[in-house]
């Protein structure tokens, strides 16, 4: 059986990459049935940069700028089908993306979620993701937190699918987040329903673009979804099974917020986190930084 896809762009000043964005959704070998665009409030050229392209499949929606994820938010529930594929208005599907999404949503009727490898563009270089704990070929994400732990994030905003009723019921995009608000969707759909994943390498993840999603600043303090995530865990909110992997990813994402202190030469707010986050375990990952803040800055820029 073959399901209709919806796709959602959320667009907010990238006048030089929407078309070919949509060009790489129109040049898909299996058609999707509609393109929502939510145009975020764009300062630029990027709306009528849409408008150029004549296909009736584009729905172009305009808005003042309130967020990528009130923009995805708007755009899914302006869908009419209930499998929402979503880009990022500066990525780029290869042409057997929507192809593969549908080989997983027939293979794996039981999930909500479903996802294919993709790689980062740098100017003219490919860089595939370097996955840890996906299916080798195509199956079932076991343990999502399992997944991000010291690897390329196995789910991004320009290579997954969702089902809408799923997505729906989670209560979509966390609005007003500014940080990790799909890596916050995906966790929680991972409570829900399984996730499908496809080793297929689908999607360029363009991070040459200047202010791309990829290129964030130094990340001195626990980000927003972490401390959701931590919120999650006090309230119990996690399946047994995933909680002692979302520990040791909490771990790893307080020692780097300890690692770019360091960097930082902030070496008290560093020793602060070290001695005072309950997230952190005593193990040698901790010893280590803990010595570090006692090293000379050349020695900590040395081991970073």
């Amino acid at each position: 059986m073959t399901f209709k896809l919806s796709v959602v762009i959320p667009l907010y000043n990238k006048e030089k990459y929407i078309q070919r964005a949509i060009k790489s959704v129109l040049e898909q070998k299996l058609a999707v049935d509609e393109i929502v665009i939510v145009d975020d409030g764009s300062t630029d050229d990027s709306a009528n940069q849409v408008k150029a392209i004549k296909n009736d499949k584009i729905n172009l929606i305009r808005q003042n700028n309130q967020g990528v994820s009130t923009a995805r938010n708007i755009g899914i529930k302006a869908c009419k089908n209930e499998y929402i594929v979503l880009l990022d208005a500066d990525d780029i599907w290869l042409a057997n993306f929507t192809e593969e999404i549908m080989r997983l949503i027939q293979q794996y009727p039981q999930a909500g979620l479903f996802a294919t490898a993709y790689a980062f563009k740098e100017n003219q270089r490919i860089i595939p993701a370097k996955f840890k704990a996906v299916p080798k070929k195509t199956g079932l994400i076991n343990d999502y937190f399992l997944a991000c732990i010291k690897a390329d994030l196995p789910i991004t905003a320009s290579s997954v699918a969702i089902k809408k009723e799923v997505f729906h019921a989670i209560g979509g995009f966390p609005e007003g987040m500014k940080m990790g608000e799909d890596q916050l969707v995906w966790s929680k759909m991972a409570y829900q329903v399984p996730l499908a994943f496809s080793n297929t390498l689908c999607v360029y993840y363009d991070r040459s673009i200047v202010d791309s999603a990829c290129k964030t600043h130094l990340i001195t303090a626990l980000a927003p979804h972490v401390l959701k995530w931590r919120e999650d865990l006090q309230q119990h909110k996690v399946p047994t099974s995933l909680v002692p992997s979302l520990k040791k990813l909490l771990h790893f994402s307080a020692l780097y917020c300890v690692k770019n202190n360091l960097i930082l030469n902030n070496r008290v707010t560093a020793r602060s986190i070290l001695f005072n986050e309950p997230l952190l375990q005593r193990d040698i990952y901790w010893l280590v930084s803990v010595a570090l803040t006692f090293m000379p800055q050349f020695i900590i820029k040395r081991v970073f």
